[in-house]
């Protein structure tokens, strides 16, 4: 399948472009990694595909308006105040 078909696809689809699905769904992943790992962020970085460690954390933060660090201490915090 061609990269013009693929991205049609998904925008008729999904209502999406190809990269957004793409970086959604490593947003996902990084978030299931900074719940269930004690992976640092380079590592989850690195696991993720992302060279740079900050452009990662500019990918994450747009996407979820707070850093990989952020996320995981707001969920802990949740979660313990849950429990």
């Amino acid at each position: 399948m061609s990269e013009k078909n693929l991205n049609l696809i998904c925008k008729v689809i999904l209502n999406k472009t190809t990269s957004t699905v793409i970086t959604d769904r490593v947003v996902l992943e990084a978030k299931r990694m900074l719940i269930h790992t004690n992976m640092n962020i380079v590592q989850i970085s690195l696991d993720l595909g992302y060279a740079d460690n900050s452009y990662f954390s500019r990918v994450f933060k747009k996407a979820t308006c707070e850093t990989p660090l952020e996320f995981r201490a707001n969920y802990r915090r949740k979660r313990q105040k849950d429990d």
